[in-house]
């Protein structure tokens, strides 16, 4: 066969292009006459007349499950665009500790505290001696108080002590004036106080030598 013979022989289409082209028009014609296959519109009240698969032919579906269902789709997109654009912070909680790579110096105080003020900040330039933090002298202060309290209590008991031994000896009432070396930081009321006490305890000595005095038997004289 020549060249000219095969330019002017009809060429051969696939059998797939005459399906496809068959159901393009099928599909043509059955949309253009759709409104035709239908039927005619009835109301709800129409159709509950009619024979049990008409009625159910022709009665409308509720729209409630359309709607959710475009709700759904909509939610989807919407949940399909925030994770396509929006930012979301991952966070993690869970127990650590801090570590710095550069030097760093424990402070920590003999007593433990409240922290009131920190006279320092991050990366600051300290020296020997200057003060880092304030604490909170309150409990410091209860607990001087109270130490103060109890050396108070002791110089107290040594002086009576002395005192009434010395009274003893001697016989003298005794009384505290002040003037020792363990007193010298008293005040009256705690001078008076240690006097109220030394006189109790004075009293309740006399009174002691002379119950035991009273129970001694006299010897009897024969004559």
């Amino acid at each position: 066969m020549s060249e000219q013979e095969a330019a002017n022989s009809p060429k051969v289409r696939h059998p797939g292009f005459d399906l496809l082209a068959r159901y393009r028009a099928v599909f043509r014609a059955a949309w253009q006459h759709r409104h035709e296959l239908a039927g005619p519109k009835r109301l709800s009240d129409e159709a509950a007349f009619l024979p049990a698969a008409l009625s159910l032919q022709d009665t409308p579906v509720h729209p409630a499950p359309r709607r959710l269902a475009f709700g759904l789709i909509a939610l989807f997109f919407i949940a399909l665009a925030w994770a396509i654009v929006g930012r979301i912070d991952i966070v993690a909680v869970a127990p650590g500790r801090i570590i710095v790579s550069e030097r760093t110096k424990l402070i920590q105080p003999l007593e433990r505290s409240v922290v009131q003020r920190i006279l320092v900040n991050d990366g600051d330039h300290v020296e020997a001696g200057q003060p880092l933090v304030e604490l909170d002298p309150t409990t410091a202060s209860a607990d001087r108080v109270s130490i103060d309290e109890q050396l108070k209590s002791a110089q107290s008991e040594v002086q009576r002590t002395r005192a009434l031994l010395q009274s003893m000896s001697s016989g003298v009432r005794p009384t505290l004036n002040g003037s020792s070396g363990l007193t010298s930081g008293w005040s009256n009321s705690d001078t008076v106080a240690a006097n109220v006490l030394l006189a109790s305890e004075w009293s309740d000595i006399n009174a002691k030598l002379a119950k035991a005095a009273a129970e001694i038997p006299r010897p009897s004289h024969c004559e």
